[in-house]
């Protein structure tokens, strides 16, 4: 799974971080990547993705507020332990185009 999320995620403007063990990943979204600033409040990037990654079938965990209770995004990953090699590539292909979808509304919001 690791190898997997970094192939598609690792290079995206807003990934700070991608971080875990076996099944269990977060993924954290940052404003800065050099200087991993997080994202500011209000715009909720983790309940966005999780959102539209819910709306294609696939449920993941969102968070906020963990750089300082107020401002900070991530999302958690944790499958069963059952699933197959093709199932876990079809959630990875989902997990990418709901963070395209999100980076977008978000870049959209910066804009207006």
């Amino acid at each position: 799974m690791e190898t997997r999320l970094r192939a598609l995620l690792a290079e995206s403007e807003f990934v700070g971080d991608i971080r875990g063990r076996g099944l269990f990943w977060a993924i954290e979204f940052v404003a800065d990547k050099r200087l991993k600033m997080p994202l500011a409040e209000g715009f909720a990037f983790g309940a966005k993705l999780r959102q539209f990654a819910h709306e294609s079938g696939v449920a993941i965990l969102s968070g906020s507020g963990t750089a300082d209770g107020r401002a900070g995004d991530h999302i958690m990953l944790a499958p069963p332990l059952t699933i197959t090699q093709l199932e876990l590539d079809w959630m990875t292909d989902i997990i990418k185009q709901a963070y395209l979808k999100t980076e977008e509304a978000y870049k959209n919001q910066r804009a207006s």
